[in-house]
C-alpha cells in the first residue's frame, strides 16, 4: 500500500493522505480507543504513552503524553468536535512542549478502498508562519512511523483475526475506584453508590480530563465477587472517602469487542471464558469491562471485555 503523502495547500493548511490494508472501521478504532491508540501512536522508535486519555464523543477531551529514554517528553491535549464512525473524526489540539503552541483544527475522513481504507487528515493552522513551524518540525517521518506500526500491529490484528477473541498485552493503567466485597443481588445497588461517589469526588481531587469507566472483578472464596466500579485517570492521588487510587491489571489477556446492549454481559462473559478454555488458556483470575462512549443505539453500544491470563 502506498506511504504518506503530505502537501501544502493554500496559505494555512496541511493535508496528508495515507492508505492502509486493514477496514475503515480498525482504522477508525485505532484513532478512538485508548487500548489501542497506545499501541501505534508512538513516533519514532524510543518512544512510548504513558498517558492516553481519550473520550471520544462530540465535547469529549482527549490528552497523549509521551516520554523517551532520556526523561524528554511532550503532550497533546484537546477536543473532539464531530465523530461519524468508521467515517470521520474532526478535533482541535494543541502540542505542549511544554509551551502551548497554536490551535490546530483537525478533520480526518476514513474512505473504503478496495479491501482497505483511504485516510486523509486535514490540519488547518491559524497562520501561514505557524504551517511553516509545524512543516520544519520532521512531522511527516513521526507520523509515518506511528502509521508504519499499525500495520504491523493493530491493523495487522484487524487482518489476521480469525474469530471475535484475541490474545494481546495490555500495559497497566492507573484508575480511580471505588473497592467493593459483595454477592450478586447487591451488586446493581452498590455500582450505583460507587458511580455517585465517583462523580462526587473526582471534580474535588482536581481531575478536569479522565478516560473510560471499567468494572474489574474476581470471585472471591467466601462466595462474594470483588467489585471495583471505576475510571482510567492520569496519576495516582490521596483517598476520598470511599474513592481510592487503583490500577487496571497489565500482562497477557483475551480481549472481546461486544457490540450490542450491556444486557447481552451475563453471557457474553461465559463464552469468553469456554473460549480460553477449549484452547487451553489458563485465567489469573482477574476480569474486566471498559466502556465506550455511549451510542444512542443500544445496539452499537461498545464494551471492551478482559480476561488475564496466568
Amino acid at each position: 500500500m502506498t506511504k504518506l503523502t503530505l502537501v501544502a495547500d493554500g496559505d494555512r493548511q496541511i493535508v496528508v493522505t495515507r492508505s492502509f490494508a486493514a477496514p475503515p472501521e480498525a482504522v477508525w478504532r485505532a484513532h478512538t480507543e485508548p487500548s489501542l491508540i497506545r499501541r501505534w501512536l508512538l513516533g519514532p522508535d524510543g518512544w512510548s504513552m504513558p498517558v492516553c486519555l481519550c473520550d471520544a464523543r462530540p465535547g469529549g477531551a482527549f490528552r497523549y503524553e509521551w516520554v523517551n529514554a532520556q526523561g524528554a517528553g511532550f503532550c497533546i491535549a484537546g477536543v473532539f468536535v464531530e465523530l461519524v464512525p468508521f467515517t470521520k473524526i474532526v478535533h482541535v489540539e494543541r502540542m505542549y512542549l511544554p509551551e502551548a503552541t497554536p490551535e490546530n483544527h483537525v478533520e480526518t475522513r476514513f474512505e473504503p478502498a478496495g479491501a482497505g481504507t483511504r485516510m486523509t487528515v486535514t490540519m488547518t493552522l491559524p497562520d501561514a508562519q505557524t504551517r511553516a513551524a509545524m512543516l520544519a518540525s520532521g512531522m511527516a517521518e513521526g507520523m509515518e512511523a506511528s502509521y508504519a506500526r499499525f500495520e504491523t500491529t493493530v491493523g495487522r490484528d484487524a487482518l489476521e483475526k480469525s474469530s471475535d477473541y484475541s490474545v494481546e498485552t495490555v500495559a497497566p493503567q492507573s484508575t480511580a475506584a471505588v473497592k467493593i466485597a459483595a454477592s450478586f443481588a447487591e451488586l446493581p445497588a452498590a455500582e450505583r453508590a460507587a458511580r455517585t461517589a465517583l462523580a462526587t469526588a473526582l471534580p474535588a481531587l482536581g481531575f478536569g480530563t479522565v478516560g473510560e469507566t471499567y468494572t474489574l472483578c474476581r470471585m472471591l472464596e467466601s462466595g462474594k465477587m470483588h467489585y471495583e466500579p471505576g475510571v482510567i485517570v492520569d496519576r495516582s492521588f490521596p483517598a476520598a472517602g470511599d474513592v481510592v487510587a487503583s490500577q487496571l491489571p497489565g500482562g497477557r489477556v483475551v480481549t472481546h469487542r461486544l457490540v450490542g446492549p450491556f444486557d447481552q454481559l451475563p453471557q457474553a462473559w461465559p463464552a469468553l471464558f469456554a473460549w480460553c478454555d477449549e484452547r487451553g488458556l489458563e485465567r489469573e483470575g482477574w476480569f474486566w469491562q471498559v466502556y465506550g462512549p455511549t451510542a444512542s443505539d443500544p445496539a452499537e453500544q461498545v464494551t471492551m471485555l478482559y480476561a488475564l491470563l496466568a
